[in-house]
């Protein structure tokens, strides 16, 4: 590959400016002008900016790019011996374990050095806690609390011989220093959470547990205080481990203590979190970077709890952790001893229905590092029946069955799932406009910063691009001018995104200094304690209560009336309207569909042509990674 070869590369987009700034810089290095050093430094790099940890050059190697046009040679990346042979003798490219600008592992993956190692902190630190459980559990006390707080055949729908996942959720977080709860909406993920949390302080007799909660955004950290407040009054125990449930949470950035101007943080590997216990709500959402400073944080000794949907997008930044803690590809599995600890302690037998399968092979266990035993599916949602078209499309594209997914949104009758086919682009944007008028015309009606929000959050116009006619800058624009034609609204230079009454903000990039971080979203109001003399931007703490800021003093932000459904992780809102563009692009995957159709709790209108549909429900995210490899062998 040539130098010419690569500057087509750059002029079509597939390598970015920053990308070559980035190689050139290794190539000075180097002191090497090797098209082959330059080349896998600038894919790194992209490939780090799209969300892989890594570059798997071994996927790649002698792959067509670009075809043969105009005469002009088609461009093809080099062999793979003669590719690994010169990154190999390169002084700016190390092996595992070396300090170099990049690291060549054995199973020919590349890295920028930074993000092997944060994959290597985080699977040796998994690794470490899932060795041995944790000491001193009374087994008796654990017994009684499980089925006090589990009662038989508990629950809506739950026959006799239902396996309650929720309960061997419990009694695994109860007596592993780490484990996963993964399942959909609606499976009762923090439900659970509250009756860990009342099985922890039984089992701490008295003695104070030091707890923190938290999730990567403020509207995910407040809903999770928000359940658990109304989920520990209905629990079967006393008042006194009622009272020391804690309601308080925060996001992740704010436990770490965020150190300003800097990407460090106040406790670290050397000045640990002072915890016992930290659960991690929307773990989905965590990247490779953030989930690896968290994890070094927490002391050995104490309990580690992530929550999240397996299923759903991985994170905007790069990796998809929770994924490859999960290794998705695999089914729920136990270990004959776990299972059998299950069956003594919970008194539920797994392993004796299809998908609930007990390891048989002692060496995959040994492969997996124990995280078999770490790692509950809840499989039932209690948000929606067996008969809901929302659960049974979301299953659906899950599984990636296009034929199924297709017949549930074509018999659309019923209430809660809808198709509009693709029109002409007017018709399509009329009818887009009356949805935002019927959606959004309730909270900017509203006298105040609470009801704004609570009404704000019953719709939400999702899209799977930011860009083009139907990505959410565009829809954001068409918002702004049918809302102001319709009187809702009053801007003086629509263009220009000012300042105005019921502007919905986005977050777009974390601000340590003001203590807000990307995904958070706020509504501009005048306060009425002040009369209503200046506009604020209000956002919901934690803690049910309302942070509100000039205006002008928040940087980074977007208007969202119009949100991607990568930005929209962590919400629920009562009806949403699902907008994919008029034609197919790479980044539409079941993942994506999945997560933008689980956004809703009543209904959702699905707008799109058949043909990108099934072109995402056939497509599963591939980032590549070599966290899943590290952890189960």
């Amino acid at each position: 590959m040539n130098i010419e070869a690569i500057t087509y590369l750059y002029e079509t987009g597939m390598i970015s400016k920053a990308d070559t700034h980035f190689a050139n810089f290794i190539a000075d290095l180097s002191k090497d002008n090797d098209p082959e050093i330059f080349l896998g430094a600038a894919l790194v790099s992209s490939a780090t900016g799209n969300g892989d940890i890594c570059l798997d050059i071994q996927t790649i190697s002698e792959k067509q790019v670009i075809k043969e046009k105009n005469g002009e040679m088609p461009v093809i990346f080099p062999k793979l011996d003669v590719w690994l042979e010169k990154l190999r003798k390169s002084p700016v490219v190390g092996k595992p374990g070396e300090f170099s600008p990049l690291i060549l592992d054995e199973n020919n993956r590349l890295y920028l050095y930074r993000y092997w190692e944060y994959e290597k902190i985080l699977s040796e630190s998994i690794k470490r806690r899932v060795k041995e459980d944790v000491k001193d559990i009374d087994a008796s006390l654990l017994k009684e609390s499980l089925k006090r707080l589990f009662p038989e055949n508990s629950g809506p729908g739950k026959s006799e011989n239902d396996i309650n996942w929720q309960k061997i959720a419990s009694l695994t977080a109860a007596i592993k220093r780490f484990c996963v709860i993964s399942g959909g909406p609606g499976t009762g993920k923090t439900y659970t959470v509250a009756k860990i949390l009342a099985i922890l302080l039984e089992q701490a007799k008295g003695d104070k547990l030091r707890i923190f909660l938290c999730a990567p955004t403020g509207k995910a950290a407040a809903k999770l205080g928000e359940s658990i407040k109304k989920a520990k009054e209905e629990l079967n125990c006393s008042a006194t481990i009622k009272q020391a449930i804690p309601v308080e949470t925060y996001t992740i950035h704010r436990i770490l203590k965020t150190i300003p101007g800097s990407p460090y943080f106040r406790y670290n590997p050397e000045n640990l979190l002072p915890a016992d216990v930290v659960i991690v709500d929307e773990a989905s959402m965590v990247d490779l970077a953030l989930m690896s400073k968290l994890v070094s944080s927490i002391p050995m000794t104490a309990r580690l709890i992530l929550m999240g949907d397996r299923d759903q997008l991985a994170s905007v930044e790069a990796g998809s952790v929770l994924g490859d803690i999960c290794d998705t590809s695999c089914m729920q599995m136990f270990s004959r001893e776990y299972a059998k600890t299950i069956e003594e302690i919970a008194g539920e037998k797994v392993g004796e229905k299809p998908g609930e399968k007990i390891d048989t092979s002692i060496k995959a266990c040994e492969k997996g590092q124990g995280l078999y035993d770490c790692i509950v599916v809840l499989k039932k949602s209690l948000r929606f029946t067996g008969k809901s078209k929302i659960w049974k499309l979301s299953q659906a594209v899950n599984k990636g069955e296009w034929k199924l997914t297709s017949a549930i949104l074509k018999n659309n009758k019923g209430r809660g799932i809808k198709w509009e086919e693709f029109k002409a682009s007017k018709d399509s944007y009329s009818i887009i406009a009356k949805k935002i008028i019927d959606g959004y015309s309730d909270y900017l009606i509203a006298q105040d910063p609470y009801t704004a929000l609570e009404r704000f959050n019953r719709f939400k116009l999702l899209c799977a691009l930011k860009v083009g006619p139907y990505g959410a800058y565009s829809l954001n624009r068409l918002a702004e001018e049918v809302l102001k034609k319709e009187k809702l609204i009053k801007t003086e230079m629509p263009n220009e995104y000012p300042w105005y009454r019921g502007r919905p903000v986005l977050i777009t990039k974390n601000d340590y200094s003001l203590g807000l971080f990307n995904g958070d979203m706020g509504i501009t109001m005048p306060d009425p304690k002040e009369g209503g003399r200046n506009l604020y931007v209000f956002f919901p703490e934690a803690s049910g209560g309302l942070r509100r800021y000039s205006p002008y003093r928040i940087k980074e932000h977007e208007t969202a009336y119009a949100m991607t459904v990568h930005k929209s992780q962590g919400s629920e809102f009562d009806h949403v309207c699902l907008v994919f563009p008029d034609k197919d692009y790479p980044v539409l995957t079941r993942e994506l569909v999945y997560t933008g159709i689980t956004r809703a709790r009543k209904s959702v209108l699905i707008w799109g042509s058949e043909h990108v549909l099934k072109a995402a429900v056939s497509r599963r995210i591939k980032r590549a990674s070599g966290l899943r490899d590290a952890l189960w062998g």
